[in-house]
């Protein structure tokens, strides 16, 4: 009977108790993996939008410098802003050197907030898209042209 009475051990509630609490801290560690991977998606759409946003504004630049007054004719009729079309593929961007799908319904807008005829001319340069937590994410550019 002493054998029995010396014996040290865990009863099954003390089991039970250290089992719910290692599933929990299990979920909570899992969920900030998630949280992590949601980011990092959204990070790297931001990086890829921004750099669509750098190559459209370059564009409008580049045509300018070409020919300042011929700024009406990059959107006929004077017209002040252009927006794409979502795109009905991706974008694709290389992360190390393997190609991943970013901004999922992609699209850009170009518009000249005070008008062709101001000087400076203010270009704005706004690319959208759904972000991975299932909201429109948008990144914008700015810069002012003179005549």
């Amino acid at each position: 009977m002493k054998i029995w009475n010396n014996e040290k051990g865990f009863t099954l509630a003390e089991a039970v108790v250290a089992q719910m609490i290692l599933m929990i801290v299990a979920l909570a560690t899992l969920n900030g993996f998630i949280i992590g991977f949601k980011f990092n998606a959204e990070s790297e759409d931001k990086t890829v939008a921004t750099n669509i946003a750098q190559q459209k504004l370059e564009e409008i630049i580049k045509a300018f410098i070409t020919n300042p007054n011929n700024m009406g004719n990059l959107h006929p009729a004077g017209i002040t802003l252009f927006s794409s079309l979502p795109q009905i593929t991706p974008y694709y961007v290389s992360i190390n050197g393997v190609w991943k799908e970013a901004l999922k319904n992609g699209k850009y807008q170009i518009s000249y907030p005070y008008g062709l005829n101001a000087n400076p001319i203010s270009v704005k340069v706004t690319v959208s898209w759904d972000s991975p937590t299932n909201k429109e994410a948008s990144v914008s550019l700015e810069s002012l042209l003179s005549k």
